[in-house]
C-alpha cells in the first residue's frame, strides 16, 4: 500500500496521479494477462453473487483495467449493458451499448456511442474506474468528477471499484461530493468497502 497524504491534499492529488500513471504505464502485457485473468475470476464471483440484470461499464483504455471482453461476456449472458456518453464538461449518461462497430472515438480519446438517449430503468451495477481507491470505498478519479455526479443520482445502483492492487492507498480524504463505492476487485482480492453502510 502507499501513503502518499500530506498537508496540501490537492498537491498529494497530484503526486498520487502521477505515480499510480507511471506504475500503469510499467505494465507489459505479458505481465498484464495473468493479472487480468485473476482480476476477472474474482470480479466474476461477485457478479455471480449480485446476479445483476443491467450493468453500467467503462469503456476501457490502454492502461486501465481491461473490460471489453468483460462486456463481450455480459452481453453473451442477456445482461443489459451500458456504457458511458459525455453529454458536455459536467454531464454523463449510461446509453445501451451498441456493439463495438458502434462506438466511435469520443471526448478524451475514449471510445463512445453516439446515442444520446439515457437508459431510464433502474441500474443493478456499475463498473468504476479510477487512479487510486481506498480500502474504505473511497476513490481518486481523473478530476472532472463525471463519477461523482453519476453516482449521486444513482444511489440504488451497486458501485464497483476495478483496480490493479498497487492502485490501494492507505487512505484519500473525502470531500462531501466523492461518492463512495461498495465493492472493490483487484487482481488479489475482492473486497466489501463500509463507507456506505455506516
Amino acid at each position: 500500500m502507499h501513503s502518499l497524504w500530506s498537508d496540501d491534499p490537492a498537491a498529494a492529488k497530484r503526486q498520487l496521479r502521477q505515480q499510480i500513471g507511471q506504475l500503469r504505464g510499467r505494465m507489459t502485457e505479458a505481465g498484464r494477462l495473468p493479472v487480468q485473468r485473476s482480476l476477472d475470476a474474482l470480479l466474476g464471483q461477485l457478479l455471480d453473487a449480485l446476479r445483476p440484470r443491467s450493468v453500467f461499464c467503462y469503456l476501457s483504455t490502454a492502461r486501465e483495467v481491461d473490460t471489453h471482453s468483460l462486456i463481450d461476456g455480459l452481453v453473451a449472458a442477456g445482461i443489459t449493458v451500458l456504457v458511458p456518453r459525455l453529454m458536455d464538461r459536467t454531464i454523463m449518461i449510461a446509453t445501451a451499448f451498441p456493439g463495438w462497430s458502434g462506438l466511435v472515438p469520443g471526448a478524451l480519446g475514449i471510445l463512445s456511442p453516439s446515442s444520446t438517449t439515457a437508459f431510464h430503468s433502474s441500474i443493478d451495477a456499475v463498473l468504476v474506474p479510477g487512479l487510486a481507491f481506498s480500502t474504505r470505498g473511497a476513490r481518486l478519479g481523473y478530476g472532472a468528477g463525471y463519477y461523482d455526479r453519476w453516482l449521486a443520482g444513482h444511489s440504488e445502483t451497486a458501485r464497483i471499484g476495478l483496480c490493479f492492487e498497487f492502485q490501494i492507498v492507505r487512505d484519500l480524504p473525502v470531500a462531501s461530493h466523492d461518492e463512495p463505492l461498495d465493492y472493490l476487485v483487484t487482481d488479489q482480492r475482492l473486497h466489501v468497502c463500509p463507507l456506505r453502510s455506516t
